[in-house]
């Protein structure tokens, strides 16, 4: 009885993972944005002029973005090959 319980739970919870592509690039979007973030003021501080900060960060974030959006892009196709 448990055990079916616990499979039912994994079903569902599997299905609305799959499922919920939208939801995923959401919190994915946001965890990558957070690591890009943090890279990008290490790389500033560490490997850039302080006079050109503010192009570094620039363009780190713009490199982020596009990264992000070929991998969610890539991610979500992945999902949606899978349930066809």
């Amino acid at each position: 009885m448990y055990y079916n319980f616990l499979y039912s739970v994994s079903v569902i919870l599997f299905t609305l993972f799959i499922d919920s592509c939208g939801f995923l690039l959401f919190v994915f979007l946001w965890y990558v944005y957070i690591v890009c973030v943090c890279m990008c003021v290490y790389m500033c501080v560490y490997m850039c002029i302080y006079v050109y900060i503010c192009v570094c960060v620039y363009i780190y974030i713009y490199m982020c973005v596009c990264v992000c959006v070929c991998v969610c892009v890539y991610v979500c196709i992945f999902q949606l090959y899978l349930l066809t």
